[in-house]
Formats: C-alpha cells, structure tokens, sequence
C-alpha cells in the first residue's frame, strides 16, 4: 500500500509540495481507499502519472512534465507500507509493477486492439505449467534457429576470407570441407528446430487463444453493462517473434453491422461516441483485473483518472458500482475525478469510512 506522499517538486503544477503533519488541509497520507476531486487543469492527471510511472518503471512520462518555469529536475518522494519509492537523476530507485492505471493513456492503447504488457501476458497466461514450459522451449527454439540462419547466411563471407589465406590447394580443400562439414551440420540442426517448432507452436497459440477468448467475454461482459449496440466479435492475437502476446486485435459489431480485421471497413471513428470508446477501454481493464486469481487481485494498486469521461449518467451510475465492488478485493484504490456528484456518489459506496480519504485539490 502506498502511503504518504513527501515531495513532489519542479513536477507538472507542483513547484516544491511537501506536505508536513501541520498541514490542516491533508499532510500527505494516503488511505486504503481515496477519491480525489479537482476541476480539470488543476493538476489532477498530472499526480496520476506518478503511479503510471512508478509501475511501468519509465522516467519518460515524468521528465516530460517537467514544471516550465523551473530548472531544477523533477523529484518524487512517495513512502510504501513494504518500501519506499523514490524519483531521482530521472529515474525511480524502485517500482511497482502492482500498479494498474486507468487513464488517458490506456484509453488510447486499447479502444482499437487490446494491449498487454510482459507483466499483464504472465498473470493470464500462468495457469498452465506445461504450456508455459513449452513457450520458454518455444522461444528458446525460434531464438536459436535465428542464429543459425544468421550463422548459414555470413558463411560464405567467411568462407571467401579463409580461402583468401589458403596458401595451396590443400589447405583450400580442408577448408572447403571443414566449411561442407559445418553447413552439414547446420543444416541438419535447422531442421529439427523447425520441426520443433511446427509441431510446438499451434498448441501454444491454441492455448493462448482459448485465453484471449475468455478474455472477450469477460470484455463483453462489461460492455454489455454500458451498451446493448456494441460486442466483441472474432478476435485474433497478435504474437512477438518469441511467441509473446502483444496485443489482440478484434471484429466489433456495432448496430448489428460488422467491422473487418484487418480492413476496418466500419470506421470505429464514425459509428462510435467517445463513450463508446470510453466504455471498451473500461470494459478490457476490468477484464485483466478479473482474469487474475484472488490472491493476486488483492496486493493490487488501482488508479482511476476520470474513468467516467464522456458517459452519460446511466454510465456513470454503472462505473460508480463497478469501481465500488473492488473496494475489498485489492489492496488499495485511487480515484480522480472532475465531476463532484460522480465522487460524492462514490464515496457513499466505500465502507468502512475510516478507510476512506476524500480530497479536494
């Protein structure tokens, strides 16, 4: 659980802030669950990136908000109930990878495919040890056929140099055999790894398919909660050369009409309102968190920033329940908000409240 904040300085709207027990507006401590309202612009958004920072671990989004009227560099002090976090020379001394921020940023990488970090393939793909065992298999294969390729593709760049050093022909016809003799080899070593590979990979891509449908039911099981004109249809992962998800892109039935992967003959930009889009990005982020097992569900950090924006008030009401139900499932919750009806009403949802922070910046 995260704590305290110390400091943040020559940060986004924030020129030196470290808030002290003396301090009778709030001094810094956080709470299990906490709601913070701010007019937009006030600064908000900017305190949210702290956490997405501190889970991913980049410095990048941090420095980039680097308060304009300052020269010193950016530095945030944040105390942990398991340590303490600490934004230095540009980086953090310690993440936390426990993390999950529902942002502006998560809203851009996962309205038109699906997007999954390293972190976020472990947790939904663990479940089976076999597979997992065949993946790293898998992946040790493809990296090991690459350099074989690679090894097949400079040889006769190197054989051509050590014919050039032959003073006779004897010696050229050891080398010319010696260089048979390893092609030989490779070649045959070639083989077996795509063998392997054949026969691994459709069970791997099988298993993680079956996931990533699980995966579109549990995303249109939240949908449905927003909208009864949008569905998830055919889904299709997409696959790093290591056979790491990285993404999934979808067929989205909007109205009863169809889009294409691939194609995208329907303009998502067109037929879809910003709450639309608003509602699928929502939709898949509590689809991740249901996809994880109890235990790991509850040493989570949530982070909501505006998770409402551009939804109407039957929306609202639906994200107000749906964001409540985690307050005894994780392990701590924040919410930003710009609407003041939308924090108060989802303060009255947070028992008990002494585990409750609400604050107006």
């Amino acid at each position: 659980m995260l704590q305290r904040i110390t400091v943040m300085k020559n940060f986004g709207t924030y020129s030196n802030y470290k808030p002290s027990k003396n301090f009778p507006e709030w001094d810094g401590t956080f709470k299990k669950n906490n709601i913070i309202y701010a007019h937009n612009g006030s600064g908000k958004t900017t305190f949210s990136l702290i956490f997405q920072s501190l889970s991913s671990g980049s410095g990048e989004v941090l420095v980039k908000k680097k308060r304009v009227a300052s020269d010193g560099e950016v530095e945030i002090r944040l105390l942990g109930s398991n340590a303490n976090y600490n934004f230095l020379n540009q980086k953090w001394d310690t993440i936390n990878n426990s993390i999950n921020v529902f942002n502006s940023f998560y809203f851009q990488d996962n309205v038109y495919a699906f997007k999954f970090s390293d972190d976020e393939f472990s947790y939904l793909f663990k479940a089976n040890e076999e597979i997992n065992d065949l993946n790293q298999k898998l992946t040790k294969s493809l990296k090991e056929l690459s350099r074989i390729k690679k090894s097949i593709k400079n040889n006769t760049f190197f054989l051509k140099e050590k014919l050039k050093t032959a003073k006779n022909s004897k010696q050229k016809e050891k080398i010319l055999k010696s260089n048979k003799e390893f092609l030989l080899k490779k070649n045959l070593q070639q083989k077996k790894l795509e063998e392997e590979i054949t026969n691994s990979t459709p069970i791997v891509k099988g298993f993680y398919q079956n996931i990533c449908t699980q995966y579109r039911d549990k995303v249109n099981y939240y949908l449905k909660q927003f909208t009864d004109s949008i569905l998830i249809k055919d889904i299709k992962p997409l696959y790093s050369k290591s056979v790491r998800l990285q993404s999934i892109v979808f067929n989205l039935s909007v109205d009863g009409f169809e889009t294409s992967l691939g194609k995208r003959d329907i303009s998502f930009d067109f037929y879809l309102s910003d709450g639309d889009k608003n509602s699928i990005a929502f939709a898949s982020f509590l689809a991740r968190l249901d996809m994880m097992e109890m235990d790991q569900l509850s040493k989570q950090i949530l982070v909501f920033d505006d998770p409402f924006s551009s939804l109407d008030s039957n929306r609202k009401n639906r994200t107000i329940s749906l964001i409540s139900r985690y307050a005894n499932k994780v392990n701590q919750i924040f919410v930003y908000s710009h609407d003041l009806y939308f924090a108060d009403e989802l303060s009255n949802r947070f028992y008990p409240k002494s585990d409750l922070l609400c604050l107006e910046m």
